[in-house]
């Protein structure tokens, strides 16, 4: 039988905080990080949002739709505070594009391709999702502005090329 999730709060912060726990912290440093983390995970629980209707939650099948649209109801699933995620068609493939919200400076949108095969696939929402976070991954890298490798920048006084 399925645990609800605000009883396997209580049982884990319960289990964490037994006297008798391996995993009890032993210092004040030790117990902040795990006092946030529980309170921001009951309040999150206690204020998410409302359902409208019937939406399509984790792993449960979003309805049958064109691929655009499919694409478009898997990102809904997606929350994030620095980005926005949307798809387009472009030339009969899905693509997804990724764009930073409430920036200041002028950052790229990224965007990538869904394969046919991927829409098609019954694992569709784990493929997407892997392709997602690999894309994320890209995207935040391909935002560096200047790293070490650049071979353009000067080095520091006393720092040779290496190797030399």
């Amino acid at each position: 039988m399925p645990i609800e999730p605000a009883k396997y709060a209580a049982l884990a912060a319960e289990a964490l905080y037994s006297p008798k726990s391996p995993f009890r912290p032993r210092t004040l440093i030790q117990t902040f990080p795990r006092a946030i983390a529980y309170s921001t995970l009951k309040t999150r629980l206690a204020t998410s949002r409302p359902s409208t209707g019937h939406q399509a939650g984790y792993n449960e099948p979003v309805p049958d739709s064109s691929a655009l649209q499919k694409v478009r109801d898997h990102l809904q699933l997606y929350e994030h505070p620095l980005l926005a995620f949307s798809a387009r068609e472009n030339n009969g493939a899905v693509e997804v594009l990724i764009d930073l919200k409430n920036s200041s400076f002028p950052v790229h949108t990224y965007v990538f391709p869904i394969h046919p095969r991927d829409l098609d696939h019954p694992q569709f929402a784990w493929h997407l999702q892997r392709q997602l976070y690999d894309a994320l991954h890209d995207y935040f890298i391909e935002m560096f502005t200047h790293t070490p490798q650049d071979r353009d920048t000067p080095r520091p006084a006393g720092e040779g090329r290496p190797g030399s």
